[in-house]
């Protein structure tokens, strides 16, 4: 409203004052604001000459300018500033600086104003859903991403390309509500980032069956019709390493089209060292795998305002991998009784597609309706041609596929009032049709889903959110008629203390349902003493999450601590069978897995220039299983997770250098402990040529401690060893290259975001 206001302001001719009796001339008055020597864009800035007022934004160069002004000989001249979470300043300006460019710099905080805590240029807001933080890209340099900017948010973490929240929930990206791959973060400026929204338990509203958490980075709104880019490739010292990423926007009046292509390829050197004993039988292996092959990803979306009140939003997704590998190595067994060679050339191959329209329409400024439709298109296929010295087991090959149609409607009603309250409802109906595919057989799958959720402030302390989902799920096919019903709830409670310290309660129901390639239960030796199978009687895993979360936030900081307990039934997890001399990898229902742990989230500000970010928790976990024909019923133990991320600019912020680094250890399944160590990363960050080009040096798993995983089964009947030595550490060099001019390239759709399958 402010920014219409504004426009208003600009487009309609300020009506001439004249009351007075003296003569009138035009004036023309342009300046710049800053904080601490940063130009900032979208400044308010009035400019009052006598009676009239004319008004104006600042550009993205911190510049103003008022043309067309009248100054009489006798008026007073004053320039006022408002900008959110500082002082307004107002200055009377001289006759004689409408000559010149003036500088206002804007030095004093508000904090009454802002009603928020500052955490070193964002601003943060709690309720019982989501915690909002406003984004100062002053923190950041020219051309930096939105992935840096979550990299430096509390109770977030960075581990592998993958976000993490407090601690271990993984995280779901959405930008403006359209769920995203982390890569397009990459095609984001930090500098168009408004605020992100991290919500830790979310409702099955916004993902109907994701078991982690959220986060929504919202853009901020602008205008104008562009073209820009940008073109950034990298290489690195190791393992034919070599990235390409061009990402290109359009934007011309009510359309516009976003579009980005990724590909990675890479060389590997995996060392194995086995030992097995079970019963009376014995199994040691020693050898090498070398992997090669590529990632792809391509995506576009289309976005067209068919009104003022009606918008159509297009996605398009594709992306896959494509692996060649030849592992080669001995073994020896108690049949044996001296070492045997073997090898195993095996290709991996992976494709999917996803197209999305998205209809939205919007009724009033309080309600929207929302229809989505999804096709969504899964393909896997492993072949492995397994040879040793006594026999040739000949081809293995593992197909699996998905295909899956879905329709979703959604209403969205904001400030409905009952009684005395103000309540947020959001609610939907969702169809899904899926179609599975494998090498034993096919099943069809349909899920019906009726969903609703409400936000609402009780009071200035207590902000309530309650969501509910209820699901009818169908499968059938080859020895497999199941029919259930599934009521998912989601329960979260905030009390708001003084001084910006919260207390959350959450709780939430969540079902993941196995994908096709767990379904599939051909057999494919891996190697001379390990096959793998699916399982098609696989049936979907219920989750329940409970915690508790004390939050307390301060001008440069912000603690958290959190206490959670996590109960699975029928976990999807990998067991160990016996066939003969093989022991076979297969996927079964656990009959029951928990999880109690504690996480604490710390972020400030050291020495006034290093941003940081830590967390750090652990986990007690048991996993049990009353089956009769696994070789592991049980197993328990802590998990330590800690990570952390020092960031500091320096060279007026043309440089950046960021060490990181994250360790889970050791890590549990029913089947075995993974013990690893941690992973250390330096990067460096520069602009050249007035910051259109970007050059960064990263140093990946420093020391090369991450490369190393001792993953042991230590049981009375079964005792495994295995040592994986994954020689990844590498120096990567990248250059991105930004061109066009700068714009917002928002869009505001929400797109099917079904989660509730396991995709390989």
């Amino acid at each position: 409203m402010r920014i219409l206001y504004l426009l208003f302001l600009l487009v309609v001719p300020p009506i001439l004052n004249t009351s007075h009796a003296f003569a009138q001339s035009v004036a023309k008055l342009s300046g710049k604001i800053t904080i601490e020597n940063l130009t900032i864009p979208n400044v308010i800035v009035q400019l009052k000459i006598g009676s009239d007022k004319y008004h104006t934004l600042t550009n993205n160069n911190g510049g103003f300018i008022f043309e067309n002004s009248r100054l009489s000989d006798v008026d007073t001249a004053f320039v006022t500033v408002r900008y959110l979470g500082y002082k307004t300043i107002t200055r009377e300006i001289l006759r004689s600086e409408f000559a010149v460019p003036i500088d206002i710099k804007l030095t004093e905080t508000d904090q009454a104003q802002l009603k928020e805590v500052v955490i070193t240029g964002s601003n943060r807001q709690n309720n019982a859903y989501k915690s909002t933080y406003k984004i100062d890209h002053r923190n950041f340099i020219k051309n930096a991403k939105a992935n840096s900017v979550l990299e430096t948010l509390p109770n977030l973490s960075v581990q592998n390309d993958e976000i993490f929240v407090e601690g271990n929930s993984k995280a779901l990206i959405l930008i403006n509500g359209v769920q995203a791959s982390p890569i397009e973060l990459r095609t984001i400026d930090a500098e168009d980032v408004d605020r992100v929204e991290i919500i830790s338990n979310p409702t099955t509203a916004m993902s109907t069956e994701h078991i982690g958490s959220l986060i929504n980075v919202i853009l901020k709104k602008k205008k104008g019709s562009f073209v820009k880019g940008v073109i950034d490739g990298s290489i690195g010292i190791r393992n034919n390493y070599y990235s390409t990423f061009p990402s290109l926007s359009y934007k011309s009046g009510a359309f516009l089209v976003k579009s980005y292509f990724s590909k990675i390829y890479n060389e590997q050197l995996i060392e194995t060292e086995l030992e097995r004993a079970q019963s009376n039988v014995f199994y040691n292996e020693i050898s090498e795998r070398r992997p090669k092959g590529g990632q792809y990803s391509f995506n576009t979306r289309i976005n067209y305002d068919l009104s003022k009140k009606t918008a159509l939003n297009m996605v398009y997704d594709m992306g896959g991998y494509s692996f060649n590998s030849l592992t080669s190595g001995s073994y020896i067994t108690q049949a044996s009784n001296e070492f045997m060679t073997f090898f195993n050339r095996a290709k991996e191959k992976q494709n999917r597609i996803t197209l999305g329209p998205i209809l939205t329409y919007n009724v009033n400024s309080n309600n929207t309706l929302t229809f989505k439709g999804k096709f969504f298109k899964y393909d896997n296929i492993d072949n492995y041609n397994f040879i040793n010295e006594l026999n040739n087991l000949g081809k293995n090959e593992i197909k699996s596929s998905t295909r899956e149609v879905s329709g979703e409607f959604n209403l969205d009603n904001k400030e409905v009032k009952l009684g005395d309250l103000k309540v947020d409802f959001y609610s939907g109906l969702k169809y899904i049709n899926r179609n599975f595919d494998f090498n034993t057989g096919n099943i069809k799958q349909s899920i019906y889903s009726l969903f609703s959720e409400m936000n609402t402030d009780f009071s200035s302390k207590i902000s309530f959110n309650l969501g509910l989902d209820i699901e009818n799920t169908d499968n059938k096919g080859v020895n497999i008629d199941q029919n259930y019903y599934n009521l998912l709830p989601t329960v979260n409670l905030v009390y708001h203390f003084a001084n910006k310290q919260d207390l959350k309660f959450g709780y939430s129901r969540r079902m993941i349902r196995p994908g096709a390639y767990n379904l599939n239960d051909d057999l494919v030796y891996i190697n001379p003493g390990l096959a793998r199978k699916g399982n098609n009687q696989l049936k979907a895993q219920i989750r329940d999450y409970y915690s508790i979360t004390f939050n307390k936030a301060s001008k440069i900081s912000n603690l958290s601590l959190k206490l959670y307990n996590e109960q699975i039934k029928n976990g999807i997890i990998e067991t160990y069978t016996q066939q003969g001399d093989i022991l076979v990898n297969s996927m079964e229902n656990v009959s029951r897995s928990d999880s109690y742990g504690l996480n604490v989230g710390f972020r400030t500000k050291l020495f006034r220039i290093i941003m940081a970010n830590f967390n750090s928790g652990v986990d007690y976990n048991t996993f049990e299983t009353d089956a009769s024909n696994v070789l592991v019923n049980s197993n328990s133990g802590f998990t330590f997770r800690n990570s952390f991320n020092l960031r500091t600019n320096m060279l007026k912020n043309k440089l950046t250098v960021i060490f990181s680094g994250y360790n889970t250890t050791p890590a549990y399944t029913l089947i075995n402990k993974t013990i690893s160590y941690p992973s250390l990363n330096l990067e460096i960050e520069r602009n050249f040529f007035k910051d259109k080009l970007n050059a960064r040096i990263g140093y990946r798993d420093m020391f090369a401690l991450n490369t190393v995983r001792k993953i042991s089964s230590n049981y009375d009947n079964f005792r495994q060893l295995i040592n994986n030595h994954n020689k990844t550490t590498n120096i990567v060099f990248s250059l991105a290259y930004n061109f066009g001019k700068v714009f917002n390239d928002r869009m505001n759709s929400r797109e099917i975001e079904n989660s509730d399958i396991i995709i390989k």
